[in-house]
C-alpha cells in the first residue's frame, strides 16, 4: 500500500495528520478524515495511534522535529538559519 517512496504508514500518517491539523485544526479533524486521506482504514489507524491526542501530540513533534534539528545546526555554525 506504499507506493510513496518507501514511506512508512505510520510517516504518512504523521505527514497527512500535519497538514490536516494545519489547515482544520484539532477540532476540524476526524480520525476518519486522517484514515480517507492516507488510504487505511479507522481501524488500521488506531493501530499505529491510540486516539486523536495521541495522534496530534505526534504530528506536532514531527511538525518540529527537522525544524528543530535545522535550527540547532544553525546555532553550532553547520547550516542555515
Amino acid at each position: 500500500m506504499s507506493g510513496n517512496g518507501g514511506d512508512s504508514t505510520r510517516d504518512r500518517i504523521l505527514r497527512e495528520a500535519v497538514r490536516l491539523f494545519a489547515d482544520r485544526g484539532y477540532a476540524g479533524v476526524s480520525m476518519r478524515d486522517i484514515a480517507g486521506v492516507v488510504g487505511i482504514t479507522p481501524a488500521a489507524l488506531y493501530n499505529h495511534f491510540s486516539g486523536k491526542a495521541v495522534l496530534y501530540q505526534a504530528a506536532v513533534a514531527a511538525a518540529f522535529a527537522d525544524k528543530q534539528e535545522r535550527l540547532l545546526q544553525a546555532l553550532e555554525g553547520a547550516g542555515e538559519a
